[in-house]
This record gives C-alpha cells, sequence and structure tokens, in this order.
C-alpha cells in the first residue's frame, strides 16, 4: 500500500463527522517543527525534488493518529472535527 492509500483509508474510516478530531494547534505545529529538524539532518539538501518519507514509520505513525483522533473526537464532542467534503461521494 502506498502512502496516498494508507492516508486515503485513513479518511474513508474515518468519513462520518465527529469520528475524527485534529490535535491542539500548538502541538500540530511542534509536530511540524520537529519533523522538519529531523529532516533536515537526515537529507541533504538539493535542487531537484526527493522523497524524504519513511514509509513504514509514516504509516505507523498515522494509524496511531488515526487511533488518537477517533479518542479525542468521543472524549470531547466539542472539538473541532474533520467533516467531508462537500460534493464528495461517500464510500459504500
Amino acid at each position: 500500500m502506498s502512502a496516498r492509500d494508507g492516508i486515503l483509508r485513513a479518511i474513508r474510516q474515518n468519513r462520518p463527522a465527529g469520528t475524527y478530531a485534529l490535535p491542539p494547534q500548538a502541538e500540530m505545529e511542534r509536530d511540524i517543527d520537529r519533523k522538519f529538524d529531523a529532516m533536515r539532518k537526515r537529507y541533504v539538501a538539493s535542487k531537484r525534488h526527493t522523497i524524504q518519507v519513511d514509509y513504514d514509520d509514516y504509516m505507523a505513525e498515522l494509524r496511531k493518529e488515526m487511533e488518537k483522533g477517533a479518542a479525542r473526537a468521543g472524549s470531547a464532542p466539542a472539538v473541532l472535527a474533520v467533516e467531508p467534503r462537500a460534493g464528495v461521494a461517500q464510500a459504500a
């Protein structure tokens, strides 16, 4: 399964509104900063685009985050949930 397919599977499984809640913004920003720092240390600077994702680590993190997001949605129904986009057909 590609990383893209993993993301799509996670979205399909959490399509109903309210089944996934984002982490707090500050937590997401810290995570982004930490990942960029790690990426800069690991990969060389290049004029050409390079793939900079460790597939197995990414897929494991995606699975854990979907579980955490479901727990956040279940424990705090007032948080902003990820809603399906208007006009996008629901998967059966």
